[in-house]
């Protein structure tokens, strides 16, 4: 029985020493469900980052088949994303895994996407993206990322056709889910 209490207290004083309460700076590269960034996260305080990416997306509305066949465009990105982390005291005193900032979030994810560097039969779109996003962040074995979130995705820019170009605005639910390396 003692050695059973004994262990249990070395896990404990194990546990809390490895212990995370405040947001760290970490990399990573995901991929998501379209696309796939490089990820710089820093922290601005203790419960709240703020997360730049480099990387290409595939937008949604540009693959499908077309009259002329299959249709996509790849196109660069480069974005912002401040998080607040709002249950990481309580994922902590609960002994959840917070390493690596695992949390729950809100944000608001602002990035640029760059007119496309390779399309087919469809136009190329360019603009600024924002979408107001609530989510879950985790990292499992040290390393592993997965991150879901869902917000309401609001595109403003342009779209160059074949014959000229138009200014465009739309909106939609966004569901995004990445998998991903943290280092």
């Amino acid at each position: 029985m003692k050695k059973f209490f004994l262990i249990i207290a070395i896990h404990l004083i194990v546990t809390l020493a490895n212990a995370q309460t405040e947001t760290v700076s970490n990399h990573s590269v995901s991929l998501h469900l379209i696309s796939t960034t490089y990820n710089y996260e820093h922290p601005l305080s203790k419960k709240m980052t703020i997360t730049g990416s480099v990387g290409l997306a595939i937008p949604y509305w540009a693959w499908h088949i077309s009259s002329n066949g299959w249709a996509y465009a790849i196109n660069p990105v480069l974005g912002l994303e401040p998080r607040f982390y709002y249950n990481m005291d309580k994922r902590n005193s609960k002994g959840k895994n917070t390493n690596y900032n695992s949390a729950n979030y809100l944000s608001l994810d602002c990035y640029y996407m760059f007119k496309s560097v390779a399309n087919k039969n469809t136009s190329r779109l360019s603009g600024m993206i924002i979408s107001p996003n609530w989510g879950i962040r985790r990292v499992y074995n040290g390393r592993w990322l997965l991150d879901f979130s869902l917000g309401i995705w609001c595109f403003q820019g342009s779209a160059e056709y074949f014959l000229g170009s138009e200014s465009r605005f739309s909106w939609a639910p966004r569901i995004n889910l990445k998998f991903g390396v943290v280092f």
